[in-house]
């Protein structure tokens, strides 16, 4: 559960609204031909329901990385840290777009167990 939610941080902001746009998409043309676009027939209703379900899946994924997102990005500029080497303060903010390697991506998806 806990590497789906990850998933969804990382790539919720992009995916999460191509879901929503396909699966409103996908309903209008099932229900192109029909009168006022209702669905006509179990087949359609199922179909419908099972895409409106997945449409609004996405929109509710879709806010909540982004909300999540923004309130872990204002906590990480305020985080605050002392060098050992010079009891220098510093913030997580100064450094960000400098840290690169795979090294820095594993040591912030580490567990602690």
């Amino acid at each position: 559960m806990d590497r789906q939610i990850g998933r969804l941080l990382q790539n919720g902001e992009w995916l999460c609204p191509i879901l929503l746009a396909a699966g409103l998409v996908l309903i209008l043309w099932l229900c192109r031909k029909n009168r006022h676009f209702i669905p006509r027939g179990a087949r359609q209703w199922t179909a419908t329901s099972l895409l409106a379900l997945t449409a609004m899946l996405a929109g509710g994924g879709w806010y909540f990385a982004l909300t999540a997102n923004r309130a872990m990005d204002r906590r990480l500029d305020a985080l605050t840290f002392r060098l050992l080497a010079d009891d220098s303060v510093h913030r997580v903010s100064e450094f960000r777009g400098r840290v690169r390697g795979r090294g820095a991506e594993a040591a912030l998806t580490a567990h602690p167990y």
